[in-house]
């Protein structure tokens, strides 16, 4: 009999993650603001908070300026925070969105914390290589935390795992995902880990495919599959080369498809570049 436990983890693998909002994910958020965006509670006219709260109250808000709390000279920030909360409460869930996504390009530090609300709400949204995107599934969200482990920190790879988080960057956007750019980033890091380990980071991937083959630096059949990578994203349409027809766009499927191929490739390629066991 199975049990409890593994039932439980298997029906959680196919939740898909919400993007609307959930009971606490409101609180949670404004909890996460406080602790690591709206970290001075002074209210005088030089607080660091200053940038926040005019941005907040002249572009969120869309109040006038001259009617923000004033301290002195400058703005008083602790009753502006009080104001903003009121209005926080009470905005749409999408303006909630955009405002979170604001204060986390004002204080990429917050990252963490925010991400830790939104999953301990089963929230899709994510904080991920500096921007807010969107999964739809919790096997989405395995993945794009494989692709910060996928190459080391240090160079030769930064260009690898460069191109890598772009293609989970654009298949995540929450405005406009952008699939075939997604697998055209995917392939330039299968691209660029194929260089390295011809010892010309200027080649193409099919000189790349031509040198190992010749060099012998990859199973025969591992080099095919890369080939037929290649040649995928130049005949599908519009991934390397201009449209041809509509009915030919990458879909979201196509991109994650070739994000984790890619992935798995540049995993092997890094680890016999380096000569660690497979």
């Amino acid at each position: 009999m199975r049990k409890y436990k593994e039932i439980v983890s298997r029906e959680i693998e196919q939740v898909k993650l919400a993007t609307e909002e959930t009971e606490h994910i409101r609180t949670l958020l404004w909890t996460a603001f406080c602790a690591k965006v709206d970290i001075d509670l002074d209210p005088c006219e030089d607080s660091p908070n200053m940038e926040l709260y005019v941005h907040v109250w002249v572009y969120h808000m869309i109040n006038p300026l001259d009617e923000m709390p004033k301290y002195g000279k400058g703005i008083n920030c602790r009753a502006a925070k009080k104001r903003v909360k009121e209005w926080y409460f009470s905005i749409d869930w999408e303006d909630v969105i955009e405002f979170i996504n604001y204060c986390g390009e004002l204080k990429p530090e917050s990252h963490s914390l925010f991400n830790k609300m939104f999953e301990r709400e089963w929230s899709g949204f994510r904080f991920f290589n500096g921007e807010l995107v969107v999964l739809e599934s919790n096997d989405e969200l395995e993945e794009l935390n494989k692709v910060e482990e996928s190459a080391t920190e240090d160079s030769p790879f930064d260009n690898v795992k460069y191109h890598l988080k772009k293609a989970a960057s654009k298949l995540l956007d929450r405005e406009s995902p952008d699939y075939a750019n997604s697998i055209k980033e995917s392939i330039s890091a299968v691209e660029a880990i194929a260089g390295i380990m011809c010892g010309n980071d200027k080649f193409t991937l099919s000189q790349s495919v031509r040198e190992m083959r010749r060099l012998s630096l990859l199973p025969n059949g591992l080099i095919s599959t890369i080939e037929k990578m290649y040649n995928y994203t130049s005949n599908e349409g519009s991934i390397r080369h201009s449209l041809s027809r509509i009915d030919q766009l990458p879909s979201r499927l196509d991109a994650l498809l070739m994000l984790n191929v890619s992935k798995a490739v540049v995993n092997y390629m890094i680890c016999v570049n380096q000569g660690s066991p497979k």
